[in-house]
């Protein structure tokens, strides 16, 4: 996941720069072609590499996982260049956000649950669903939601910051259709999603701890909205959606801690 999270940005550098998206009014931090540290072009090869190098360490995993972590593993890799890429362009079309709900969010923690389970299991077979982990796919369909809405909130920060420059470059977020407003309710949503999904946690035994030690971050997260809905798009904003991925990481930290307490 690591080296698909950075090739996806690469991609996302190198062909924003080639269809002119990167201009001087730019909020977010410096981009690596923009910067003219790198050729856009050799940016993009490097990231065909990046690809590559996932495919090999995906091997083994797909070894282990069978069929149900090749085909994730497939979608992603096409994913991460269409992420970009025409003539898909996910992130062109208003998809961006379904895009990174499912893949840092449902399938990436369906996926290391399945092979945790593989791993801990003397049976081995491509086309083997192992029977735990189709109990407990309530269970790992909430974790995955609840880290999927808080993987959408760096991304909408990132929209609500970058609004008036994607609408003159014709990037279609969801932000720049319904503008400002609707993507601070976006925001919002997400997170209230996000928490309101620990109800599961609190109400099945034993794993109360696992809905209540993520509530520790709430905070962050209140503090963010207040920012955001107050000030202006400017740089602050890039702090603003630093701090939403730490929040995210520590909610994680904190579910994952909640959970194997409750054991």
């Amino acid at each position: 996941m690591l080296l698909l999270q950075i090739a996806v940005n690469y991609f996302n550098d190198a062909l924003d720069f080639k269809r002119d998206r990167d201009t001087t009014e730019r909020l977010g931090p410096p981009r690596m072609v923009q910067s003219q540290k790198i050729q856009a072009d050799s940016l993009i090869n490097i990231s065909y590499l990046i690809l590559f190098l996932a495919s090999l360490a995906g091997i083994y995993l797909v070894i282990k996982g069978g069929v149900f972590i090749f085909l994730i593993g497939l979608t992603a890799l096409g994913m991460t260049y269409f992420y970009s890429a025409p003539p898909i362009a996910l992130a062109d079309r208003g998809l961006s956000e379904i895009f990174v709900f499912l893949f840092f969010g449902v399938l990436t923690v369906s996926s290391i649950c399945h092979l945790n389970i593989a791993y801990f299991s003397d049976t081995i077979s491509f086309f083997y669903f192992y029977p735990i982990f189709i109990q407990e796919i309530d269970a790992i369909l909430i974790a995955g939601s609840q880290m999927g809405f808080l993987s959408i909130s760096p991304l909408i920060i990132n929209h609500l910051r970058d609004h008036q420059e994607d609408e003159k470059s014709g990037k279609k977020t969801w932000v720049v259709r319904k503008g400002r407003k609707f993507g601070l309710i976006q925001w919002l949503t997400c997170i209230l999603f996000a928490y309101l999904l620990g109800v599961y946690w609190i109400l099945t035994n034993p794993y109360f701890i696992a809905g209540v030690l993520p509530l520790l971050v709430l905070p962050v997260h209140i503090y963010i909205f207040q920012k955001i809905v107050r000030e202006k798009p400017s740089k602050k904003y890039n702090t603003y959606l630093a701090l939403s991925s730490f929040g995210q990481f520590f909610f994680s930290i904190a579910l994952s801690l909640g959970y194997y307490l409750s054991l």
